[in-house]
C-alpha cells in the first residue's frame, strides 16, 4: 500500500488552501485531463470558492463565540421541537431508573427473579 501513495499526487484542494494555484491546476490535470472537454479553470474556481467559503464560515464562528451566544445556543435545546425529543428521552430514561430500583414495578413479562432479570421473556426463548 505505501508504494502508491508515492506516485498518488496531492489533490486541488490541498494546493487550493495552501494558494498554490498552479500546482492545484497541474492536478486536476493529471488526473481529468483526458476527459473530453473537461475545464479545468472552471473546475478549480468551484474548488477555490468552496474552500474560501469554508474559510469565511468559519471565522465567522471563531469571532462570535463569546460566552453569551454559547448560553444561547444551550437555551435553545430547551425550546420548541428540541424540548420534545428532550422531554422524551428524559421520561425513557427516568422510566428504565425506576425499574432497575423497584423490579416489582416492571410488567409480568419480564423475569424480574433471575439474574437476566430485566429481559423480557420473549427474548429469553430465542
Amino acid at each position: 500500500m505505501l508504494p502508491i501513495f508515492i506516485y498518488l499526487p496531492e489533490t486541488a484542494q490541498y494546493y487550493a488552501a495552501k494558494g498554490d494555484h498552479d500546482r492545484g491546476k497541474a492536478a486536476l490535470k493529471k488526473v481529468n485531463g483526458g476527459i473530453a472537454d473537461y475545464d479545468i479553470e472552471l473546475e478549480y474556481a468551484i474548488i477555490r470558492n468552496t474552500i474560501e467559503e469554508e474559510v469565511a464560515s468559519h471565522e465567522e464562528v471563531d469571532t462570535g463565540s463569546n460566552f453569551s451566544q454559547i448560553i444561547k445556543s444551550y437555551i435553545a435545546c430547551f425550546k420548541g421541537p428540541d424540548l420534545v425529543c428532550l422531554s422524551i428521552g428524559l421520561l425513557v430514561h427516568l422510566n428504565a431508573d425506576h425499574a432497575e430500583t423497584n423490579p416489582s414495578s416492571i410488567s409480568s413479562s419480564y423475569n424480574a427473579t433471575s439474574n437476566r432479570s430485566f429481559i423480557p421473556q420473549y427474548l429469553l426463548l430465542m
